[in-house]
């Protein structure tokens, strides 16, 4: 269940502002001190630490580009530079106190962030679809013609079903009904005897 106060559009959407004002204004550190503070996973091999610091000086680069045209990250870049680097782990503190202090729900603001964190994470398509779609409104009206067909095949599949129910019922009755046959009728377990 979603948390009191989660259906409010405009509390949802002064989180959303709140959190793309945090994005806007936090400052990434340079690319050698943001290798300090996320240093290689075990797990991550040499080539994927190279591909990890290349996506991040990039982003650091088209951020300083950003600031030095007066534009704001958020309306230039997209997920990618959220995901390469990584800043949502730092700005969303901020964000949530930020959001706090100004009494909005604590169950919302976690709710709300914690699913703006996943619509970042790949294979994560129920957030992405919507948070990241470039047609807002063509993206909720496909959704909802994908909901409507789900629903006209289950309403077929359930009268196919009634049919078939009507079916078996008739033959258990006929059955029933019969010269009495049916009710003679045993199957009788034989095994051999050695």
């Amino acid at each position: 269940a979603a948390p009191k106060g989660a259906g409010d559009l405009a509390m949802v959407t002064s989180c959303g502002r709140a959190l793309l004002k945090a994005i806007n204004s936090h400052v990434l550190p340079p690319p050698p001190q943001w290798a300090l503070e996320h240093p290689q996973a075990e797990q991550e091999t040499a080539l994927e630490r190279i591909e990890t610091m290349t996506t991040y000086r990039a982003c650091h680069a088209l951020a300083a580009r950003c600031a030095k045209a007066g534009a704001k990250p958020t309306r230039m870049l997209g997920r990618g530079f959220l995901r390469g680097t990584r800043c949502l782990e730092t700005v969303s503190d901020s964000c949530r106190a930020q959001l706090l202090e100004q009494r909005f729900p604590p169950p919302l603001v976690d709710t709300f962030l914690d699913r703006f964190g996943r619509s970042l994470d790949a294979g994560s398509e129920e957030e992405e679809a919507l948070v990241w779609a470039a047609d807002l409104p063509r993206a909720i009206d496909e959704r909802r013609r994908e909901r409507q067909r789900e629903v006209e095949e289950r309403r077929e599949r359930m009268d196919a079903g009634e049919g078939e129910a009507v079916a078996l019922r008739e033959a258990l009755a006929a059955m029933r009904t019969g010269d009495g046959a049916a009710e003679e009728s045993r199957i009788e377990d034989v095994t051999e005897e050695g």
